[in-house]
């Protein structure tokens, strides 16, 4: 399974192994990066599937990291 990073501003996107995205969460810990969780994406509907949106970023599933997220130090 690889994650695909997109930017609405920039219209880009970047494909990433699981591995990758693995490391690079571990990395942004180790720097002290406190997640504030991700945003439901648009198209999908949870409510609809009866399961449980917990905001987190080890799943592909079209979420949405906030703008102040992705610049948190």
């Amino acid at each position: 399974m690889s994650y695909d990073l997109c930017s609405q501003s920039t219209k880009t996107c970047r494909k990433f192994s699981r591995e990758f995205w693995t490391k690079a969460l571990e990395l942004a810990s180790l720097y002290r990066w406190q997640p504030m969780g991700t945003q439901l994406p648009s198209i999908c509907s949870f409510d609809k599937l009866n399961a449980d949106w917990d905001g987190g970023y080890s799943t592909n599933d079209g979420q949405i990291v906030t703008t102040n997220d992705a610049y948190a130090k």
